[in-house]
């Protein structure tokens, strides 16, 4: 299939939002940049993102067996690897952000706008949990600390919502099986 017989808007984004301020002559700029990503740009947000649509876009090749072997490649890899939904990812990412403080599961059920029972009905669902994914963020952030030998333990600790660095060392040594000043010490 042609890239010019493919339907209008199946590879282009529905939304976009960035973190830069916008170019000084923006109201030149707004409608090259709209018109490029195909849909609206805003600027000065809180982070940046691209939403695209969840329909299958066809791809643009002039060869029909080569678009319909890519299609089919890209269904079996979508089976063997489903997308996380947009709950996980965001929940993740509130628990991501608020780690040195450890944000309670209330208020990050309130920034998603559900009760604490639907947020974790619908963790369950994914199979995952709201401890798993506070577990696996402060893993995740504690190893990285630790390897990089920089900070105390304290700062570590502090950093990765611990109560003390005893909790700290306890983690380490469940996750690794290693204390934490072995993963400080450790070459890089």
């Amino acid at each position: 299939m042609r890239s010019s017989e493919m339907p209008s808007g199946t590879s282009s984004s529905t939304r976009s939002r960035w973190k830069r301020r916008p170019p000084h002559n923006a109201w030149i700029i707004d409608g090259m940049h709209a018109q490029s990503f195909q849909c609206p740009v805003a600027f000065g947000q809180t982070d940046n993102r691209m939403r695209f649509s969840h329909q299958l876009s066809l791809l643009a090749t002039a060869d029909t067996l080569v678009a319909c072997a890519m299609q089919q490649a890209l269904r079996l890899q979508h089976a063997v690897f489903p997308a996380v939904s947009s709950l996980v990812t965001t929940v993740t990412l509130a628990v991501r952000t608020s780690l040195h403080a450890t944000a309670p599961l209330q208020s990050i059920a309130a920034s998603v706008h559900l009760t604490e029972r639907t947020l974790r009905r619908r963790l369950q669902a994914a199979g995952l949990s709201f401890a798993a994914i506070l577990d696996a963020e402060r893993r995740t952030r504690a190893l990285q600390l630790l390897r990089d030998g920089h900070l105390p333990l304290a700062e570590v600790a502090a950093a990765t919502g611990f109560a003390d660095v005893r909790s700290l060392r306890r983690a380490t040594m469940r996750w690794t099986g290693l204390t934490a000043r072995q993963i400080q010490a450790a070459p890089r």
